[in-house]
């Protein structure tokens, strides 16, 4: 398996619109505000020194992390996260942001705010708003249809208005508050005075700008800032807007469009999507388009990508040309300054390889030995000249999607609404093949499939100038084989469908499908349950056969002379490539045996999609199933009869999780909650099972914990662990908090504390009369001496006379495996070792009964797999 990098993304935004339209109640009989004084003591206002001009930057959701709270410069550069939350919008930088800590978009939170440098997080309330405005010198927010106000430190607390109906926004603007509900659109003083209902009935958006509000459902009226002189500017449905210097700029289909306030003339530019949550800054007016942040000029002379990977670029990722394997990349270099386009890039045996096309490309296709792609700035057709390597304009139309077949590109224009053409590489004739508005089409024979944006993305068949509606629901992906549709249907959450020839159709998944391909006679297909899960299935078959995960994060894959390649993403950062040959695709454990347990013919195991997090599955070999066994997310595993302790840390506030451990009944499924440490800043628990105790110790506290889980009672049991070992024999097994850092051990019932070593070390094996432990010179070293010590004596052995490393030993049963110019082991129980690999190893790992092993061999890396048993080379 070979791996290759790249910049990875992956997010989406969803609008939420509701159109109600009732009378504007009275509003005279509200209660006084009260006010009530909380000076929160650990709020200081004191920003550190500031050293960077903070106009350059912007603060923003990023959809290449899940919306979470990033920020950016000016020109692109300089990215850098400041908060797990999720952000709505693009800003401009300021000392201090305010945001919602909440692990969804539209959902409540605790309100809170973090420095510009990522410094400082703090949170203001404790209850859960939704929404929020800042001022100069306060903050406004949401709370159970209530307006509250509170210094910018978050203290003295204000009721500023209790509503009988929800709001939805509030807005300042000079002494202001301005906020709408099913009702209408009021104002109230910042001082809580002066409430009034200025807009009848329901708007679910509106804008202030120079002295007038601007607000809409199936038209945008507007009127002065006390509800007066309304008119009429657009009788159109719209998504967002927003209002600048007497312009409204507003977005509908893949447009955006510009209109001067009493005028009726609109100037529109094409942005490919939904423009939403404007932000206008100087001359440039930015906004969030299919997952990318899109800047344009106010007078939308031109558009450039601000940022952001899009959602049409993850699309046929790879193609072949000739005997060689192509795959759209970003240039690493330019990623690090900002430019997020995709170049192309040759696939080798060892390596990404070497650019083929140093230009910005989109959609990609191979056809006799050419390369025909779009361009991701202008949308346009090019060829690729085979000598020069330089772009040749085929098409200036702008293209939505395109395939080749029998020298004619079929092709969709984004201009013309996405009717499909034909243009005849030979002669250069156009003609359409329909009018109609063509999401995704296939060419099968004389037939053509395509969804109809029209008709909410309805698949038809087109034959002979007739058209047939095969699917009446939303598609978002499609395939045939041999007359059988297979489907994503969107209004079934993305799950997967198949419809034959005669009509018959069939469900195939319960979770979302991210990608079809077919490959001779078998489908294949990716689902996301927990990381993402590769399956296959033939016109034949009653149900899908799983195959393999593929990774975190899941882009796209291709088939070419029986080799499968995968693009997925490692943690949302870097795109790889797997490579592997159809003959040899199936599921194989490839984790530590610490987190693999066969129960009941069920393999229990973490899957780690990064060097922490990770996710329980079970697997039953028989019967080739794999199931998500919980829906957190996992670290470590451990078991104790039929229960499975598993431990991560909660999402229950995104930027302070707390860590936790759970158990699994493997019988009954049931799961219950054990340990939750309250505790900010905390990533993970070390714990050990001894029933009916379990023992846990966490970072940044010195104390070891026991909880009975028969009484649900909890005790410290000491005050100086750093580091919890072991369990043996009834005896506990720590590093203490020594500068050294020594091993200790203590009986189950907190009597008979012993020091067992007399410099730094780490704790290997232990049974009733020895301790197997690394001795290390300095505190800090990774690499000491095996020392053999009796635990009822003073007697101490030299294992080992060469130095190992922390990380290449594996304690396995009652055998000790190290890297050491080979393969090692030694018996822990006979003290007797030998040497079963004799060849250098890059790094080892055991699971199931079998060692793993990498080498360096012919030039690549390659994985051994030895027999733990008989020490037989696979």
């Amino acid at each position: 398996m070979k791996k290759r990098m790249k910049m990875l993304p992956i997010l989406f935004f969803s609008l939420f619109s509701i159109l109600i339209f009732t009378q504007c109640k009275s509003k005279e009989d509200q209660e006084v505000p009260i006010i009530v004084k909380e000076v929160n003591q650990e709020f200081g206002d004191t920003l550190s020194t500031q050293i960077m001009d903070l106009s350059e930057w912007f603060v923003f959701g990023n959809p290449d992390d899940n919306n979470k709270l990033y920020k950016i410069k000016s020109n692109g550069t300089e990215l850098t996260k400041l908060s797990d939350s999720k952000y709505e919008g693009l800003r401009p930088l300021t000392n201090w942001i305010y945001y919602i800590d909440r692990q969804e978009l539209n959902n409540s939170g605790r309100l809170c705010r973090v420095q510009y440098d990522g410094t400082n997080q703090q949170t203001m309330t404790s209850e859960r708003v939704e929404g929020f405005c800042v001022t100069e010198n306060y903050v406004f927010y949401i709370l159970d249809n209530n307006i509250y106000r509170i210094q910018l430190d978050g203290s003295s607390k204000m009721k500023l208005i209790s509503d009988n109906d929800k709001i939805y926004t509030l807005m300042h603007y000079e002494d202001y508050i301005y906020y709408n509900t099913n009702n209408g659109i009021y104002k109230i003083h910042t001082n809580g005075q002066d409430h009034t209902c200025i807009i009848d009935g329901y708007y679910y958006q509106f804008a202030l700008s120079g002295n007038k509000i601007f607000y809409h459902n199936d038209a945008i009226l507007y009127a002065d800032l006390e509800g007066a002189g309304e008119r009429e500017l657009l009788t159109d449905y719209l998504s967002d807007m927003v209002v600048e210097d007497n312009m409204l700029y507003y977005s509908k289909g893949n447009y955006l469009y510009k209109m001067a306030i009493g005028s009726q003339a609109t100037e529109k530019l094409y942005v490919g999507g939904t423009a939403k949550n404007y932000t206008i800054d100087k001359d440039w007016l930015y906004f969030y388009c299919e997952q990318r942040i899109v800047k344009a000029k106010k007078d939308l002379s031109d558009f450039h990508i601000f940022f952001g990977k899009g959602v049409q670029a993850e699309s046929d990722m790879y193609f072949k040309l000739s005997d060689e394997v192509y795959l759209k990349n970003y240039d690493y270099d330019e990623v690090n300054n900002g430019t997020l386009y995709f170049k192309l890039f040759k696939l080798d045996d060892n390596s990404l390889g070497k650019i083929k096309a140093d230009y910005p490309v989109e959609l990609c296709v191979a056809y006799q030995d050419q390369i025909y792609y779009t361009n991701a700035i202008d949308k346009m057709l090019y060829r690729i000249d085979t000598v020069t390597s330089k772009p040749e304009m085929i098409l200036d139309n702008k293209i939505g999607a395109f395939k080749i077949k029998e020298d004619r590109i079929y092709y969709t224009d984004i201009e013309k609404n996405y009717a499909l053409y034909e243009y005849h590489l030979l002669t250069g004739n156009v003609k359409q093949i329909t009018d109609r508005s063509v999401y995704r089409f296939l060419l099968d024979d004389n037939r053509v499939y395509f969804c109809d944006l029209t008709e909410d993305c309805s698949l038809y068949s087109l034959q002979n100038n007739k058209y047939e509606k095969v699917v009446n629901t939303s598609i978002r992906d499609f395939v045939v084989l041999e007359n059988t549709i297979y489907y994503t249907d969107e209004k079934d959450h993305g799950t997967l469908y198949r419809i034959n020839k005669d009509g018959n159709k069939q469900k195939l998944t319960e979770h979302k499908v991210e990608d079809l391909y077919v490959y001779k006679d078998t489908v294949y297909y990716v689902i996301k349950n927990g990381t993402n899960l590769l399956y296959k299935i033939k016109n034949d078959d009653s149900d899908p056969k799983f195959i393999d995960i593929v990774g975190a994060e899941y882009v796209d894959m291709k088939i070419f002379n029986d080799r499968i390649y995968i693009c997925y993403a490692s943690h949302g950062e870097l795109y790889f490539t797997a490579e592997k040959y159809l003959e040899d695709l199936k599921f194989e454990h490839t984790l530590s045996s610490t987190k693999h347990f066969s129960i009941h013919e069920w393999d229990y195991f973490i899957y780690n999609i990064n060097n922490v997090m990770g996710y329980l599955y079970k697997y039953n070999k028989k019967e080739n199933t794999i199931e998500l066994a919980v829906q957190k997310g996992a670290i470590n595993l451990k078991r104790d009869g039929d229960w499975l302790y598993y431990s991560g840390v909660t999402n229950e506030s995104s930027y302070y999780p707390y860590p936790y451990i759970d158990r699994l009944n493997s019988k009954t499924g049931e799961v219950q909650e054990v340990i939750l440490i309250n505790k900010s800043n905390v990533y993970e628990i070390e714990y050990e099972v001894n029933y009916p105790n379990i023992l846990y110790h966490y970072e940044d506290d010195n104390r070891l914990w026991i909880k009975n889980l028969n009484t649900g009672l909890t005790n410290s049991m000491i005050g100086d662990c750093t580091s919890l070992q072991a369990v043996k024999d009834g005896w506990i097994y720590y590093i203490n908090n020594e500068s050294s850092g020594k091993i200790c051990r203590i009986r189950m019932d907190g009597t008979m504390k012993q020091t067992l070593t007399s410099q730094s070390s780490q704790y290997i094996y232990s049974n009733k009369e020895y301790l197997y432990y690394l001795s290390f010179e300095e505190q800090d070293d990774y690499r000491g001496y095996l020392f053999k010590t009796a635990l009822n004596e003073s007697y101490k052995q030299l294992i080992f006379h060469e130095k190992l490393s922390i990380w290449d030993y594996v304690v396995y049963k009652d055998y000790l495996y190290f890297n050491y110019n080979g393969l090692n082991v030694y018996h822990l129980s006979t003290d007797t070792s030998k040497k079963i690999y004799e060849q250098e190893l890059e790094y080892f790992y055991i699971e199931a009964d079998r060692i793993l092993c990498s080498i360096y061999q012919d030039g690549g890396y390659k994985t051994i797999e030895i027999d733990i048993e008989g020490g037989t080379i696979r």
